[in-house]
């Protein structure tokens, strides 16, 4: 059961001074016209702009924000946060969003005006008032600089609007062309339906608890090498690794991929072999191909070697280290960084 602003009101006897920040002027007349017939609460100032000035004792700060439209507008209430009480009211109830007010230092968070009112009262105690589903923190929470979580935040909010577009889209052409009548070719359909289960693992992943997520990726890519002349094996140390970001997961699979794909085009190789090694800072690929090797000083690398693989493992802030000989093949070893998690802090803004 809800509490009534009433109720709010007469148990706290001293006035809260709120000043209403929002840029869109119609919601921001009617958040100062919904608060002003609220006992107890008295909307001080109002405008589109964030405060500078430090306030007044008790006064609460209410933040009406767009997520997505000015992610910059977050660091900067961020560091007012330090100096002043904030609570952030928006239609968003995406957990990432909310765990963003809360890393940026806001108290209270309202997903509705029904919300305000509590939101603002716990605020002024210096009590939290958050949506109950909040569920766990993102692991980017547990990043040290303010800057770093938003720009953290900023790219997963990015890849969850690219996975919703693969999903809406290319996925949904792909499963229906394995399902459709009108492909009568079992090798075509067997493909699209790799492709498709390919596409539907890569939207599903996220930031990995262990080794699994990248072995489950792995294992998919070899089996799409693992076909007679090449006989591709996989191999672990057994080891649970450190937790890794997605970023840094995709590029290690799709790095992988692209090394095979060059074994299979142009090694002539009977065999591969691709060993995942677990260290605490950081996971290793190994890919070893018996293949007819090249000479690096005389072959000028292509764009798979330069960019799909080398500098996409540079871009997560890894490596990769190519290294073959004519007549006895080619090793290539692709290292990404893992997770820092530090111990779990009170998440206020920094």
């Amino acid at each position: 059961m809800r509490l009534s602003t009433e109720h709010w009101a007469h148990r706290v006897n001293q006035v809260i001074r709120v000043v209403v920040v929002a840029t869109d002027p119609a919601r921001r007349e009617e958040l100062c016209e919904l608060l002003a017939a609220v006992p107890g609460l008295r909307v001080t100032a109002a405008g589109a702009e964030l405060p500078r000035r430090r306030g007044h004792r008790g006064e609460v700060l209410l933040v009406q924000h767009d997520f997505g439209s000015d992610d910059t507008r977050l660091i900067e209430l961020g560091r007012l946060s330090r100096r002043r009480r904030v609570v952030v009211t928006s239609m968003s109830q995406l957990r990432s969003d909310i765990w963003m007010a809360v890393s940026c230092g806001a108290l209270g968070y309202a997903t509705s005006d029904a919300e305000l009112v509590p939101a603002l009262r716990s605020a002024a105690e210096g009590r939290p008032h958050r949506p109950y589903f909040l569920g766990d923190p993102p692991a980017w929470l547990d990043l040290p600089h303010l800057t770093d979580r938003v720009f953290a935040y900023v790219r997963e909010r990015e890849r969850a609007q690219y996975h919703r577009l693969i999903h809406d889209h290319v996925l949904q052409t792909l499963e229906g062309l394995a399902l459709s009548p009108s492909i009568t070719d079992v090798e075509v359909k067997a493909l699209l339906s790799r492709e498709a289960g390919a596409l539907r693992r890569f939207i599903r992943a996220g930031v990995g608890e262990d080794v699994r997520p990248l072995l489950t990726e792995l294992r998919s890519i070899i089996a799409r090498h693992d076909r007679k002349p090449l006989d591709v094996v996989l191999r672990t140390d057994g080891h649970t690794t450190p937790p890794l970001a997605d970023q840094t997961l995709r590029a290690l699979a799709d790095a992988a991929n692209e090394a095979l794909c060059n074994v299979s085009k142009h090694a002539a190789a009977p065999s591969a072999a691709v060993t995942v090694t677990a260290a605490p800072d950081a996971v290793s690929i190994r890919i070893v191909d018996s293949g007819v090797g090249f000479n690096r000083r005389t072959t000028r690398p292509g764009f798979g070697l330069n960019e799909s693989i080398v500098a996409r493992m540079q871009s997560v802030g890894g490596n990769a280290t190519i290294e073959s000989i004519p007549g006895r093949g080619t090793v290539v070893e692709l290292t990404g960084p893992a997770i820092r998690v530090p111990s779990r802090p009170e998440h206020r803004a920094a």
